[in-house]
């Protein structure tokens, strides 16, 4: 959180956010492991494991490259390019 209170205006806060996004993620991700082993199909690991996915394969992929993009200064920059060019 101290990242967002230090962020240099609207166009950081989502990067600055990013911290606490992955605790969340985090957060996520471990609690299922609290449920006992005998319980592989609990309601915790029911429940979590989309949310995880949700985080792991469409927040990041399409967050982090637009968090990025809205820091960059230069216009020339900021536009998207294919990996490799």
């Amino acid at each position: 959180m101290l990242t967002l209170t230090r962020a240099n205006g609207p166009s950081a806060l989502p990067l600055a956010a990013t911290p606490a996004l992955f605790a969340v993620q985090q957060a996520i991700e471990g609690l299922p492991w609290l449920e006992p082993p005998a319980a592989p199909d609990g309601s915790a690991s029911t429940g979590l494991t989309p949310l995880f996915l949700l985080f792991a394969e469409v927040l990041w992929p399409v967050y982090a490259p637009i968090a990025v993009m809205l820091i960059e200064p230069d216009p020339r920059r900021r536009r998207l390019r294919p990996a490799g060019v």
